[in-house]
């Protein structure tokens, strides 16, 4: 069943919304810490396994905390960081072709 995602009624930019208990992560403390240990458990000793990723996601009500939910999310993964480097234009001189 497709939805348009119209839950009737005018919309200002703001909704509320209910959520079910069983998906509302309760926290007094480190929130970040909470919602993450809730949705991805042992999370360390997963992280070669894509199907433990699957079918999982993780709701927050802003960009600020999505980046720092995403900040925390990378700071527990052990392996060093990959820069991949990319360009929007082409190179304007012509260098050797050595293939």
């Amino acid at each position: 069943m497709a939805s348009e995602c119209n839950i009737g009624g005018p919309n200002d930019g703001e909704v509320e919304i209910e959520f079910l208990e069983d998906v509302v992560v309760r926290s007094t403390g480190d929130h970040i810490h909470s919602i993450v240990s809730t949705i991805y458990p042992s999370f360390e000793t997963h992280l070669d396994d894509p199907s433990y990723f699957q079918d999982k996601a993780i709701l927050v009500p802003t960009n600020e905390e999505f980046d720092a939910t995403n900040d925390y999310i990378l700071g527990l993964m052990k392996d060093e960081g990959k820069t991949y480097m990319s360009s929007n234009s082409l190179c304007e001189i012509e260098l050797p072709d050595f293939f």
